[in-house]
């Protein structure tokens, strides 16, 4: 199920970016211990946000297992209409569509929000 996140969910999005971030390769994040920190104020910012939010999958049993989100751009009037995804899952659940799932719903979304 995919559903906006809340507050109570953003200790775990943390959790999942965290193991991109020590895996490498996946975000341009070094392991560094102020990683965790930054990135929830980051993600912070998309909660109960009208025009960038974020969303989470979770599995059969509701636990949180990817989040997506939409962020802008460039602030130039050129890009007004464009929206950069981002979207990372627990590595103990890739290679299952999921992304592919995420990623279609997501771009559904920022067509409905405009």
């Amino acid at each position: 199920m995919i559903r906006l996140a809340n507050l109570n969910d953003l200790s775990r999005l943390v959790d999942i970016y965290y193991q991109s971030v020590e895996k490498g390769g996946i975000t341009a994040d070094w392991a560094t211990p102020d990683v965790p920190v930054a990135y929830l104020n980051n993600l912070s910012t998309h909660i109960n946000n009208p025009q960038y939010p974020l969303y989470v999958i979770e599995d059969e049993a509701n636990n949180i297992i990817g989040y997506s989100y939409l962020a802008p751009t460039r602030q130039r009037a050129g890009w007004k209409n464009t929206v950069e995804i981002t979207y990372y899952f627990d590595l103990n659940h890739v290679g299952r569509g999921l992304g592919s799932k995420m990623l279609a719903f997501i771009i559904d979304e920022a067509t409905r929000l405009g």
